[in-house]
């Protein structure tokens, strides 16, 4: 493997780091929302982060439309 591969899978796998240490304070901002009855709309790039979303919102029993792609 050379350096330029080895330099991009840590910047792939820390990217990836990002995206789940957000996902805990997004999760809690979004139940706040949630429970003020507010509408949103949430954009989000990374997958792990989405499936916490949702995870939430199911949990929250509240209707939602997921698009990926």
């Amino acid at each position: 493997m050379s350096s330029i591969d080895d330099k991009y899978n840590c910047l792939l796998n820390a990217y990836a780091l990002t995206g789940t240490a957000k996902a805990k304070g997004v999760v809690e901002f979004l139940e706040t929302l949630i429970e003020s009855r507010v509408k949103f709309i949430v954009f989000a790039h990374h997958y792990e982060v989405m499936d916490m979303i949702e995870d939430a919102v199911v949990k929250k029993k509240i209707n939602y439309i997921r698009i990926d792609g």
